[in-house]
């Protein structure tokens, strides 16, 4: 029976492998996918019916640029001495912003010129002296430099 036994495991294994084979069809990778047609875009959206304004829109305000602060650098004193003979004149400025010697300043009454100076060298302390080229000068007068 042994040898039956192994006959038949041989016919059978034999039978199993003696049928013919389909060929092996093999897919294609797939890719990206592709409409197979083109389609027409989508409708538009219906947008709301909105009331329009008989009055013309504002503008929006611009923003506000913040002022631009410069330090007045103008050389500004004042007339305290005035002789007319000699026509000199005694002015008074900051010990901190004195003007050189030989400088042209001009003297205002009421904000209206009314004179021309120029410096010399004598100075003392926050006074200098200068010489009335052109026009009058009063004690109290205002002397800048423009």
């Amino acid at each position: 029976m042994k040898s039956g036994g192994v006959i038949l495991f041989s016919v059978l294994l034999l039978a199993g492998c003696a049928q013919k084979d389909a060929p092996t069809v093999f897919s294609t990778v797939p890719g990206p996918s592709r409409p197979s047609a083109t389609l027409p875009p989508p409708p538009p959206i219906a947008q709301p019916e909105t009331k329009t304004n008989t009055q013309p829109a504002k503008a929006a305000a611009p923003l506000a640029k913040p002022p631009i602060v410069t330090p007045d650098t103008a050389l500004t004193g004042k007339v305290v001495k005035f002789n007319p003979t000699a026509r000199i004149v005694v002015l008074e400025f900051s010990i901190i912003n004195m003007p050189a010697a030989g400088r042209q300043l001009f003297i205002y009454r009421n904000d209206l010129k009314v004179g021309e100076v120029k410096t010399t060298t004598w100075q003392k302390q926050e006074h200098i002296v200068a010489d009335l080229i052109n026009g009058e000068a009063q004690v109290g007068d205002v002397v800048r430099d423009r």
